[in-house]
């Protein structure tokens, strides 16, 4: 089965939309959504922690134990991703220097709204399952514009909300829909019932769907003036595949490892009792029932009435040595985290990396670095999308001080943490410096800095106003020599 979540489109060009055209189509984008949404829960429910291994039962019905351990690995590295390119918070930085107080305006609509949370709950999303979604739309209610947001912004699940594309080529969506699932009672008994809102620029529909009938709109509602389509999707990559499916069978055979370690340390995993001339009863229950309770015991008594086949008990083993199952997770697990961009955590750091826990530690991050800015330049496309409709929900709404501002004016910087390795990134950056190297090229090459061109400015700026009090101090003590040999 191909990975990853196929986009859903219709063979109607954005100049013919409408909803008449569009209803048609309207089953087989709800049939398609509803295929993508449970690929999608199950990818997430994955990294919640429902892996396979509670399933596991032994292949041998003799014995109680059955240890279940689920290493909560994948969890674990997609929270680290999304904390390495999101928990700092995104910067909007105006590219030129512009008379004008938008972009303090914009960045107080961002605190307003918590964008910084919301900015790591998509993240999640779109690293667990390939793709997340922000919700934004004007506020109902006026709000104060010196500190509020005129916008609503928040998180959608992505299994409760699709974009649909045209056909023919746009990357521009059609329209976007959420979906919601209720239960409802009617004539006294519990049904399922869903809805579908579908946005189109100017109105809202409103569509019904129960078990086995055709969608029945119920409202039309107009949005007003044309308004951008209220979702923007951020995506892992082009096929939206993420570190789920990725990782998924790399982490079954991590859980797989430990939990059957541990029966094999119970010294009961893939041993198998043989009795010889043994009659434990007549019917296989039976003969299991007698097994077990013996074993439960602690002991098996045998008779046999024939001293020329004396009864015996044997056991055939298959086990594996613990070094060797130790070998087999290292190498599982070291694939896992680099496939997925994951620096191994090291019980013992070398900052350094002179030794050899050290340099892991320092090709971890490397490693983790350059999938970072791959995921960064993939979700981008999100970001400048979201941008450009927090601006425009800006400038639309009455009294709101952002009127000039545009989104080509401001650059977006992700802020990774860069502090790994630091001994070594600052030695190497002294070392350039007094080479000659710029401030700014010796911290993009060190990775000192998430954004080495105003920084290094920062830098450059310090140091010349360091030379100038030292040049003026200078010529203040040279000015006040000769009058100093006078007195003399």
């Amino acid at each position: 089965m191909k990975k990853g979540i196929p986009q859903i489109k219709i063979p109607i060009r954005p100049s013919e939309l409408s909803i008449d055209i569009v209803e048609p189509y309207l089953t087989t984008i709800f049939a398609q959504f509803a295929d993508n949404a449970r690929k999608i829960r199950q990818d997430y429910d994955f990294y919640c922690l429902s892996h396979p291994i509670e399933s596991k039962v032994r292949v041998h019905d003799d014995t109680d134990v059955n240890n279940i351990v689920i290493i909560p690995d994948m969890q674990y590295m997609v929270n680290w991703k999304a904390g390495y390119t999101c928990g700092n918070p995104i910067k909007y930085a105006q590219i030129e220097s512009i008379d004008t107080d938008d972009i303090q305006y914009l960045n107080k609509h961002i605190r307003n709204c918590n964008k910084r949370t919301i900015d790591k709950q998509v993240a999640v999303w779109a690293y667990a399952v390939g793709k997340g979604f922000y919700f934004i739309e004007p506020k109902s209610e006026s709000v104060n514009a010196d500190y509020q947001a005129p916008y609503e912004l928040y998180c959608r699940d992505a299994d409760t909300c699709v974009k649909v594309y045209s056909s023919f080529g746009s990357k521009k969506a059609l329209f976007d829909i959420l979906y919601t699932k209720v239960k409802e009672i009617s004539d006294g008994h519990e049904k399922d019932v869903e809805y579908y809102d579908i946005y189109f620029p100017e109105n809202l529909y409103t569509y019904k769907v129960e078990y086995g009938t055709n969608p029945i709109r119920l409202s039309q509602k107009s949005r007003g003036i044309a308004k951008p389509l209220p979702l923007v999707e951020k995506k892992l990559n082009s096929d939206c595949i993420g570190l789920v499916a990725m990782g998924k069978s790399m982490q079954n055979a991590v859980d797989n490892l430990v939990s059957n370690g541990l029966d094999n340390i119970q010294d009961i995993v893939n041993q198998i009792i043989v009795y010889k001339n043994c009659n434990l009863g007549d019917t296989p229950n039976e003969q299991s029932e007698k097994h077990r309770a013996g074993m439960r015991n602690g002991c098996i008594v045998l008779n046999s009435g024939s001293k020329d086949f004396p009864s015996d008990v044997d056991t055939l083993k298959t086990e594996l040595s613990l070094s060797e199952v130790r070998e087999l997770y290292t190498i599982i697990n070291e694939n896992f985290h680099a496939t997925l961009g994951v620096p191994m955590a090291m019980s013992s750091t070398n900052s350094g990396g002179t030794t050899k826990s050290g340099s892991e530690v320092a090709n971890g991050y490397d490693n983790a670095y350059n999938h970072a800015l791959n995921d960064v330049n993939s979700f981008l496309e999100a970001d400048q999308e979201l941008l450009e409709k927090m601006l425009w929900i800006c400038k639309n709404t009455r009294g709101n001080k952002i009127d000039t501002l545009e989104a080509s004016e401001i650059e977006i910087k992700y802020s990774f943490n860069l502090t790994d390795n630091i001994l070594t990134k600052t030695q190497s950056y002294v070392n350039l410096v007094q080479a000659g190297v710029p401030p700014t090229i010796a911290l993009r090459i060190c990775k000192l800095s998430n954004d080495p061109e105003a920084e290094g400015k920062i830098i450059e700026d310090s140091i010349a106003e360091k030379e100038k009090k030292e040049l003026e101090k200078a010529q203040s003590q040279s000015a006040q020599q000769p009058n100093n040999n006078s007195q003399e």
